[in-house]
């Protein structure tokens, strides 16, 4: 029996180091697999700075696997119990930091607004209606939202 198999278990799930839990419930938050380039953009952040070796230990426990550009968890269950992990009163937030994490690595990088990507206004928009922001961080995000729109109409 692997470790993806009874990761389920909030107990097995507690053995895990803050680092790889932390790793889980990160990577839970994009669903059932996350792009090598995010798990990078990430991991330049301080806050995430130790998630690509946590990646690597993870493939290693048998959590995820990896398949080209992609880690892919393991199984439902190994995503299922590290998104339950996250307290539910503080998802809202933990999807917003995720996302604006990602919006600064990807604004340092001078990209064209036009093509922000749609997980970094996805995880900001989660974590929205339940955060204060200022008039001026509202407008900067409506702007955001209505390029990601626009962008999806050209097609």
């Amino acid at each position: 029996m692997t470790l993806a198999n009874v990761i389920s278990s909030s107990i097995m799930y507690s053995l895990l180091s803050f680092v790889l839990q932390m790793a889980l419930k990160v990577c839970s938050c994009f669903g059932t697999k996350i792009h090598i380039d995010t798990i990078m953009d990430l991991s330049s952040s301080q806050e995430y700075s130790g998630l690509l070796s946590a990646m690597d230990d993870s493939v290693q426990e048998g959590l995820f696997h990896k398949s080209g550009d992609f880690y892919h968890f393991e199984h439902d269950n190994v995503r299922e119990t590290a998104y339950a992990s996250i307290e539910i009163d503080k998802r809202d937030r933990f999807h917003f930091e995720i996302g604006m994490a990602l919006y600064m690595k990807w604004k340092s990088r001078n990209c064209d607004e036009d093509n922000i990507s749609f997980i970094i206004i996805d995880l900001i928009n989660y974590g929205l209606p339940s955060l204060p922001c200022s008039p001026s961080e509202k407008i900067d995000i409506a702007r955001l939202n209505l390029k990601a729109g626009l962008t999806s109409m050209k097609g």
